[in-house]
């Protein structure tokens, strides 16, 4: 069955990537600032706008795993295969060293870490694909917390004490599969399904609070500080939360508004 593509979204991850790219090259401390402020936190936000749990558990969470556990595990296997080639071509080939590779990257893959601390600290790092069971276990917990939470003011608590919990975590050690940052990232996924189940960009209200939402972003991003979920680097906890949020609902805005905007004529 072939699905419409919601442009703005697929715009949205565009940008995101871009401004990944952007954020890993030199450039200056306050265009870094700006895109640390929400980058990353905008593909959780858009992975619970486009979050559905109209499956059971297991199947949805299947479901998932095929997206995206599958890419990742064939994205090690290519990297494995990568340094054997370079390996090879350096004339430094032997089983010895071929079997260590693959236990490193066999490690590496299953701890999933894009950096350590204080555990696992002996764990090679998986690279920019540490995202990828990231995302993963955010959503395999906001779909349990969704299954057992059946009030809608216990799922925000749940949702709001679970990010709180990764956050002290995250200053003591840094988990596989940055599980320790998904925690922390449940409540942008929770604001993303809320936007998407309440339409709110369809809202009448929807321009004013979007103002709302820039100067809030504009004005204190440099105050709130980055998110940098591969780090740990949650400034002004949980105000950095919130700005991302604001940055990311008027990036969205604006990207929705640029698409119902009729194309010019030739």
């Amino acid at each position: 069955m072939n699905k419409e593509r919601v442009l703005h979204i697929d715009a949205a991850k565009g940008l995101g990537i871009t401004l990944m790219f952007l954020g890993h090259m030199q450039i200056g401390e306050s265009l870094l600032a700006f895109i640390y402020s929400f980058h990353m936190p905008l593909f959780v936000i858009i992975s619970g706008f486009l979050f559905r749990a109209d499956k059971p558990f297991f199947a949805s969470l299947r479901q998932r795993a095929k997206a995206l556990l599958l890419p990742y595990l064939y994205t090690n296997i290519a990297a494995l295969c990568v340094r054997f080639i370079l390996l090879t071509k350096a004339g430094a080939f032997t089983l010895s060293g071929a079997l260590g590779i693959t236990l490193a990257q066999t490690k590496a893959t299953i701890l999933g870490m894009g950096f350590a601390r204080n555990l696992f600290t002996n764990t090679e790092s998986v690279g920019p694909v540490w995202f990828v069971p990231f995302l993963f276990c955010v959503y395999a917990l906001f779909l349990l917390i969704e299954k057992i939470c059946k009030n809608k003011y216990v799922e925000l608590l749940v949702v709001a004490s679970l990010s709180l919990l990764g956050y002290f975590i995250g200053t003591r050690v840094f988990l596989p599969w940055s599980f320790d940052a998904s925690l922390v990232a449940l409540p942008l996924f929770y604001a993303g399904k809320q936007l998407k189940q309440h339409h709110f960009f369809k809202q009448k209200y929807c321009g004013f609070f979007v103002l709302a939402c820039a100067a809030f972003w504009l004005l204190l991003y440099r105050k709130s500080g980055m998110v940098a979920l591969v780090t740990r680097a949650y400034e002004s906890f949980p105000l950095c939360l919130f700005t991302a949020l604001a940055g990311s609902i008027f990036i969205l805005y604006i990207l929705q508004a640029a698409e119902r905007t009729p194309k010019c004529s030739a």
